[in-house]
Order: C-alpha cells, then structure tokens, then sequence
C-alpha cells in the first residue's frame, strides 16, 4: 500500500532548506546559459550576415523598408538564429534540472551534464510535448491527468538515469495512489509562480529568484512520493499504446497546419503558375 505524502508546509520547508544551499547555484546556471547562448546567437548571426554580403546587403530593410538583393538571406539568418536558440534552449533546460536535482553537481558540471543528456530530455520533453497534446484533443481532463502522471518524468531521468518512456512510466507509477493530492500541491506551487509574475515593477526578478524553489520542490515533491512507494519505482507500461499516443499527438500540429491550407491550395497553385508564365 501507498504511504501517504507529507503535508504541504513540511514539502516548502523542505524546499526552502535545499534553496539556501541551491538557489545560488540554479541561478548561475541560468545566467551562464543565458550568456553563451546569446553571444554564440550574436556569432552566428554576425557570420551569416557577412557571408550573404554583410550589413550593407541588409541595410535597405531598416532604411527605406527595401529587402536585401536575396531574400534567402533573411531565411538563412532567421533560421540559423532560430536552431541555435533552440539547442542551446534544450541545454540550458537541462543543466538547470541537472543543478536542481543533483545536489553535488557545482555550476560548470551541471552544464557539463546538462549537455551530455541534452537529447535524453529533449526526448522526455518531446513525449510529454505529444501526448499532452493528444490529451487536450480528447477531451481537457485526459491532458491534466497525464500531466499530473508524468510531472516527474525529467526529474527521474536526472535522478533514476531512466529515459524515454521509462522515465514517464516511473513517474507515473510514484503519482499511482496520490494523484488528487500531487495535483494539489502542484496546482498551489503554479499559482504561487503565476501570482508572482503579475507584481508590478519587479515580477519579473521574483519570478526569476523563485525559479530554483520551483524546481526544488518538484524534485522534494518526487522524494516523498519515492518514499511513499517504498523505494524505487518499476517502470510498467505499454509502450505500444503509449508510443501512440505520442505519435498522434505529434501529427495533429501537422494535420491542422494542412487543413488550413487545404482550402487555399488551388489559389497557391495557381499563383505559381501565373508566376511561372
């Protein structure tokens, strides 16, 4: 039989004893990853503007409203710009949570590991990504349901070493028995986050200094459940059925993309070909 969790107050008094150790650290690595990310973007950026004619080729955009002489070169820019953000996005995710949930791990280790399990989260975030998706399509609760199930998911992956589908099964399997209470205290730490982002003036900062206890409480919210369960969790589930549902989940941005497009199709076909007379 499940145990039961501890009550609220304990989980923040907890949390609030692992932020004096590891808010510092969590917040060097946010800042850390903020600043490679952004001067390895202006690198990028600098060398593909060159390399399509520099700034004078883009020059006319800002001064007239003109475009540069190939419009591949907005394209190339944007899209560099844009992959670059987002692997170093995934990074910087994932050496935050390798900080927040690995207590030993100083600042440039938690970036060092960060960057080796970069594509393991990626992944686990891409599966919750899809069937969360799945989920809301379905109906709204399906999607709070698999939320709650697979919070966790990222954080056993850091602590536990499991990935993919494992990762969700073993949080799902700590939730089993406790959902309605994980919602709860998961509910009540989101509208703490969300009440502190609406401060005027300095929601921003509190919400920046509030991102480690955040963290932190997951990861002690993820320790009593491990305790409640009496030790590690057996991942159990079917990945066929759940492989699936990631698969739809996927397929449906896609999907409504086309249908969008669907009815305009014969215009965009006709326009091309106008074009090419």
């Amino acid at each position: 039989m499940a145990g039961r969790l501890k009550p609220i107050g304990e989980l923040f008094s907890a949390t609030w004893e692992r932020y004096k150790r590891r808010a510092l650290p969590i917040l060097a690595v946010i800042l850390l990853s903020s600043l490679v990310a952004f001067a390895v973007a202006l690198g990028v950026g600098f060398g593909l503007v060159q390399a399509f004619g520099g700034l004078q080729a883009f020059a006319p955009m800002f001064q007239g409203g003109g475009l540069p002489p190939s419009p591949s070169a907005i394209f190339a820019v944007l899209a560099g710009l844009v992959l670059v953000g987002t692997l170093f996005g995934l990074w910087s995710q994932s050496a935050i949570m390798a900080a927040a949930v690995l207590d030993e791990v100083g600042v440039l280790e938690a970036m060092r590991v960060g960057y080796r399990r970069m594509w393991s989260v990626a992944w686990v975030l891409f599966l919750v990504s899809a069937i969360l998706m799945a989920g809301t399509v379905a109906l709204v609760f399906p999607a709070i349901l698999f939320g709650v199930w697979f919070a966790f998911g990222v954080v056993v992956l850091f602590a536990e070493e499991r990935r993919g589908l494992d990762a969700l099964f073993a949080s799902r399997a700590y939730v089993r028995g406790h959902w309605w209470a994980v919602f709860g205290r998961l509910l009540l730490i989101g509208l703490l986050s969300g009440a502190l982002g609406l401060v005027p003036v300095v929601g921003q900062l509190l919400s920046l200094l509030f991102t480690p206890f955040f963290l932190l409480f997951l990861v002690v919210l993820y320790e009593n459940l491990q305790e409640a369960a009496g030790g590690a969790a057996e991942p159990e589930g079917r990945r066929l059925v759940w492989g699936g549902i990631a698969a739809a989940g996927a397929l449906l941005p896609l999907a409504g993309m086309a249908a969008a497009v669907a009815p305009q199709w014969p215009m965009i076909m006709q326009g091309l070909q106008g074009k090419a007379v």
